[in-house]
């Protein structure tokens, strides 16, 4: 039974078998006579063919000598095909799908030599719905002449003598879902004069390209843009970048393709040359998918040259070598409009003579390395690119500069900032102030504020400030800056933290003084230089001819200087703190012609000055130590000016206040010296900034005064030669910015009085009725007489100061009442 069973089986499968030869063998040769009119009937291309094999059981399809053409070649809606093949062989061709669904499908493709023109089908809009199909798993070419064109004519991607080999392809023209013609797994490639279009706006080509060992090799390749520079901002306002691209070779490995993003590994060009043309166009956000999308895990760049220029062809930076190494590079819709037109995980730049421009200035530098976390830029250089006086300028070079940073990006173009360390080594700058510079808002809009840095160290360093034609200029200068903070409001405002800055020589030329000194010390609780002088360019006649009114010219020497307390001068809230100022050994010459004409502007008074100060000004203690000051006047008729001596000046005030604080506003001032180095004098002076109508109080004494002492300023100036002594004056006046009055008391003995001719001799005559009018001696002491004076606006408070010592020498000398001063004066004119 189980034997019978068995042969019936055997029987059957053979049946089945040769039934199966017999199908095959049918329909291949039904195939053979009926698949050219089944393809021209239920498809969309004319095929023809030498010859073909075809197995119902493999599904694979043998042709030889095909040719393809399109049936209705103005058809959009397919992909039109136009060509001939050398031989064609299909694996897995669903003969059923195509026999009855109209379907092709093939899992693997071999053209042996084709020559085809490819035509893709319009891309459907959202609103169609269209079923997709992917005709081709895996392809392979031999020896291919292809040529791709969008829908429309437009040619689209082109490649002789392509040898390729494609696993799991599939191709498109770009839609909403797909930017990118094609797209694969995996690939194998040897081509000449490749071609590809990507868009609107450049053409990619290359000599040849080659694969091995999944490394794809591309000599000569171009990415050119297809509008001049002029063009591009007008005929592409959504973009703010465009490249022009050559490179002698460039190599890759693991390149994905995959509808919106293009993906590769080791991306190396050689010796490639980068122009990139920058617009100032406002750029819009475009939808997402407009452009695809490229990812480079590494991207390297060997012996580079880079040029960035404007659209106008203005460069704005170059570099002739550039060796750049860039991890997780990608370019995108997004990242193109940035001044840095891509993102990054981590770099290194190392670059050799590099050069750029921005507004008025153009610079080089020698060498440059880069990281994200660092850099170091070798011999600088800056200079002003034109002579633009209404721009400020800097001249700048430096040996060496290096920073670090915890962060920096650009983002909606501003460059964000948080900068570690500065160091500069051996700099030598200038800056220039712009001609016209009145007062404006700074406002910087490519820097996102606030800017930190955390330490900046400049060293060894020559710096000049130049501010209409009066130089400040430093040299020996070193500075360490700490937490400095950088911000932006209608002017940039500058928070230094903690510094230490030192300079070996300062010098401020002006017009009419050079001013120097050494040996600089200042940080946040202490100013300290030695050395100071304050020094006239010109001689006095000069300085007369020179004045329109009349000035006082300053001689002055210091040789140390030193101030102790807390300060913040450069930030947006002001303040200045001094617990101590003490000025040593300092000699100051005052000298004024009244040669020229009166200055009739209105002078404030001291305690105006300081209420006109605008932020918080506090002095607690100034004291000026074994100081000479001098005072010398000099009229048309004077013989030389005429000479007063204050030596061994000491003076302390304390509380100098702006008044922009409560509390206490009164201003104390003390002052010991010897009047014309003679007599020993004693002042007290009293201010408060907090009285409008500046009241003050100064009272004070001079004692064994020898007449002749004052000679030398009386004798040139009033031609009057005194003899005889001074025993005591005292003083002890009150006032306001209206006038002064008060008290005065002198004790005097043989005091005689010669007037002089312009020739110095003495006119007898007239000495002699004048000596009659003064009282030669005093009583023991003398009651004080009481004054009083109006103050001339025009005038300083010292003159008025003088004008009450003056009506006291009258009213004591001389004897004159308050109702003859008037006529007196009238008559001493």
């Amino acid at each position: 039974m189980n034997k019978r069973w068995a042969k019936k089986g055997v029987i059957a499968l053979a049946i089945i078998m040769i039934l199966g030869i017999v199908a095959n063998l049918g329909l291949h040769l039904w195939l053979q006579h009926k698949l050219p009119e089944i393809i021209k009937k239920k498809s969309d291309y004319v095929v023809s063919y030498q010859s073909l094999q075809v197995s119902l059981i493999t599904g694979s399809i043998v042709a030889q000598d095909i040719s393809i053409e399109t049936k209705h070649s103005e058809n959009q809606e397919i992909l039109r095909l136009k060509g001939k093949i050398n031989a064609l062989e299909i694996s897995r061709f669903g003969i059923y799908r195509a026999v009855f669904k109209k379907e092709f499908y093939f899992n693997e493709l071999f053209l042996d030599k084709p020559d085809l023109q490819i035509i893709l089908a319009r891309p459907k809009l959202d609103s169609e719905k269209r079923k997709t199909q992917d005709l081709i798993k895996n392809i392979r070419i031999d020896g291919g002449n292809m040529q791709v064109f969008t829908a429309k004519g437009k040619k689209l991607l082109s490649v002789n003598q392509l040898d390729l080999e494609v696993q799991n392809i599939r191709m498109t023209e770009k839609s909403r879902e797909s930017v990118l013609p094609l797209a694969f797994d995996h690939y194998d490639i040897q081509s000449e004069e490749f071609f590809y279009q990507p868009d609107d706006l450049y053409i990619v080509s290359a000599k040849s390209i080659n694969t091995e060992r999944g490394k794809m090799v591309i000599d000569e390749f171009r990415l050119i843009p297809q509008v001049k520079p002029q063009q591009f901002e007008k005929s592409f306002p959504e973009r703010k970048n465009m490249f022009h691209i050559t490179s002698k070779e460039v190599h890759f490995t693991d390149i994905q393709l995959n509808k919106t993003i293009i993906s590769m590994a080791n991306f190396t060009l050689e010796q490639p040359e980068i122009l990139m043309h920058t617009s100032t166009a406002s750029v819009e956000r475009k939808k997402k998918g407009e452009t695809p999308e490229l990812k480079l895990d590494d991207i390297v760049l060997k012996n580079a040259k880079i040029e960035i220029r404007k659209t106008n062809g203005e460069t704005i930076f170059g570099s002739e070598k550039v060796n750049l190494g860039i991890n997780k590079f990608i370019l995108d819709q997004e990242t193109s409009k940035e001044t840095i037109p891509f993102t990054y995980a981590d770099f290194k730049v190392f670059g050799e003579n590099i050069s750029f421009a921005a507004k008025s200035q153009k610079g080089k530098i020698g060498s440059i390395s880069l990281t994200p976390k660092s850099g170091k830029l070798n011999r600088i250089s800056v200079v002003p690119s034109g002579n633009n006086s209404n721009n400020s300028s800097l001249q700048f070079t430096g040996n060496q500069l290096t920073f670090t940073t915890n962060h920096w990006s650009f983002k909606n173009n501003k460059l964000h900032l948080d900068i570690e360390n500065i160091t500069v080594n051996e700099a030598k700058g200038s800056l220039r102030a712009a001609a016209n510079s009145q007062p404006k808002k700074t406002q910087v809009s490519t820097i996102h504020f606030p800017v930190k840095i955390r330490n900046i160290l400049v060293k060894n360093s020559d710096f000049t400030f130049l501010n209409k034609e009066q130089p400040l200029t430093i040299t020996g200068l070193t500075a360490n800056v700490n937490s400095l903070k950088i911000s932006q409001t209608d002017q940039l405002v500058f928070d230094p933290g903690n510094y230490s800055i030192t300079a070996r020589n300062l010098h401020y030329k002006t017009r009419f003084y050079n001013i120097k000194t050494n040996n600089v010390n200042l940080n946040p609780s202490t100013i300290q230089m030695e050395d100071f002088t304050m020094i006239p360019t010109v001689s006095r006649s000069e300085f007369i001819r020179m004045i329109p009114v009349e000035k006082d010219l300053y001689t002055l020497k210091a040789p140390k200087i030193s101030i102790q307390g807390k300060w913040n001068l450069l930030s947006k809230n002001k303040s200045f703190n001094a617990d101590q100022i003490t000025i040593q050994s300092a000699h100051a010459n005052i000298f004024r012609s009244k040669i020229p004409k009166d200055d009739a502007s209105v002078k404030p008074m001291y305690s105006e000055l300081l209420r006109r100060i605008s932020f918080p000004f506090t002095v607690q203690k100034l004291e000026l130590k074994s100081a000479l000051l001098e005072y010398e006047e000099d009229t048309e008729k004077s013989e030389g000016p005429g000479k007063l001596t204050f030596g061994n000046f000491n003076m302390t005030a304390q509380n100098i206040n702006s008044g922009k604080r409560s509390g206490n506003t009164k201003i104390p001032i003390r002052i010991q010296c010897r009047f014309m180095n003679a007599s020993p004098m004693n002042v007290s002076w009293n201010l408060d900034t907090a009285s409008k109508d500046d009241r003050f109080q100064i009272k004070g004494s001079i004692a064994d005064l020898p007449a002749p002492r004052i000679n030398p300023f009386i004798e040139p100036y009033l031609k009057i030669r005194a003899t005889g002594s001074i025993d005591a004056l005292n003083f002890d006046f009150n006032g306001n910015k209206s006038g002064i009055l008060g008290a005065m008391q002198i004790k005097h003995k043989d005091l005689k009085v010669t007037l002089l001719k312009e020739t110095g001799e003495k006119k007898k005559v007239l000495s002699a009725i004048v000596n009659i009018f003064v009282k030669s001696d005093s009583e023991n002491f003398p009651d004080s007489v009481q004054i009083k004076a109006e103050r001339d606006p025009s005038r300083s408070f010292f003159n008025l100061f003088w004008k009450g010592i003056e009506d006291g020498l009258k009213r004591t000398l001389i004897g004159i009442s308050p109702g003859e001063k008037k006529e007196t004066e009238a008559n001493s004119k």
